[in-house]
């Protein structure tokens, strides 16, 4: 297999996934990043996840 044979699979699955990624629903998620550098990404509202920061003196990003 070359190269062009290989990029031309990646490329034909991808397509092939696009469909299914564009119907689903987005769904805001937040993670917390604490100060030692763990982090959990369950958070499905700010609020939660803005308390979850303050209280272990970390930071809150929306993915």
């Amino acid at each position: 297999m070359n190269d062009m044979t290989a990029c031309a699979s990646l490329d034909s699955a991808t397509l092939s996934s696009a469909p299914v990624l564009l119907l689903q629903p987005k769904v805001e998620n937040w993670v917390v990043v604490y100060a030692h550098g763990g982090l959990i990404a369950d958070f499905d509202d700010e609020a939660s996840a803005r308390r979850e920061a303050e209280q272990w003196a970390g930071i809150c990003l929306r993915r």
